[in-house]
């Protein structure tokens, strides 16, 4: 007697054709290959191969699997190129393939998923620039490519993803400056922005204040110049603020403001000395003033 599929684990199927629509095959040891024949399922809405063993490359015939809405292969030892025939399939919406071994460039066929909300591409081997195109996914609300070897500037086009809430490119190789007008409009629901480890110089944007509900900022081990915008305190969502080891006026390492709590703390200090200010002054930040405690660090109080 012939078991159906349906009934394996990880397995789900439709209830009208009994067609296989989604596998979870998550966390389960697996190694070898993906072999081809996974392209015959062309009802697959979701793909789930996180956390195995896997080892090569991804198989073309992913392409034909025209139904898909999530792929997840995180953590699981794949290895070449992203085939850009994954920027075929028109219902995607997300796409983790962090923590693996990927290499080469990312995709510029990609940037053609209209539906895509999340891309996450973190801690693999791709080099090259971020692609112009990408500005091309208004509906993505996370975007993710930290720890990977890419090059250039951001393409301000990024900056014009209204619907973006998550950015990280820390831990690369990005130069450039950041608009004066990164926020102006253009990024209202930004929840974290994450540029750490880069090589990104210039001044801070003095509009990065009018991402308002921001949370969590990490712009450490830049070479920005300058001081720290005066308005960086009207972000009152903010938790945490990364400036550490920044050719700035003050580094601040971190800062926590917590809501319904008066008082938020930073640990804080000087790279070269350069703007460094005498002890008991105070830098009023939009309400909030940065100043020296009897140690030489610096405390963020509300007025």
């Amino acid at each position: 007697m012939t078991t159906s599929c349906c009934s394996w684990i990880g397995v789900t199927c439709g209830t009208r054709h009994q067609r296989v629509t989604a596998l979870n095959l998550s966390n389960m040891g697996l190694i070898g290959n993906i072999p081809p024949h996974l392209g015959n399922l062309s009802f697959l809405t979701s793909l789930d191969i996180r956390n195995n063993s896997f080892h090569g490359h991804l198989p073309n015939a992913l392409a034909f699997l025209r139904r898909l809405k999530v792929i997840n292969l995180e953590d699981s030892n794949f290895s070449g190129e992203v085939p850009p025939c994954l920027g075929t399939l028109p219902k995607l919406q997300h796409l983790h393939l962090s923590n693996n071994s990927f290499s080469g460039t990312i995709p510029t066929s990609l940037c053609n998923i209209s539906r895509l909300e999340t891309l996450s591409l973190g801690a693999n081997h791709f080099q090259g620039y971020i692609p112009k195109d990408i500005g091309n996914l208004t509906n993505l609300k996370s975007l993710s490519m930290d720890s990977n070897q890419l090059s250039g500037s951001i393409p301000f086009t990024i900056f014009n993803i209204s619907s973006l809430q998550v950015i990280d490119l820390s831990s690369n190789r990005l130069s450039g400056s950041l608009p004066a007008d990164m926020c102006n409009h253009h990024l209202p629901d930004l929840k974290e922005l994450h540029l750490s480890k880069n090589q990104f110089h210039g001044q801070l944007p003095s509009g990065i204040y009018k991402c308002g509900q921001l949370q969590y900022l990490s712009l450490s081990v830049n070479k920005f110049i300058g001081s720290i915008p005066r308005d960086i305190g009207n972000l009152t969502m903010l938790k945490e603020l990364y400036l550490f080891d920044d050719n700035l006026g003050v580094s601040i390492l971190m800062v926590v403001v917590e809501e319904n709590k008066r008082k938020a703390t930073a640990a804080a200090g000087n790279n070269d000395g350069a703007g460094e200010e005498e002890d008991g002054d105070e830098e009023d930040c939009g309400g909030r003033f940065l100043g020296r405690d009897c140690c030489g660090g610096i405390v963020a109080y509300e007025s």
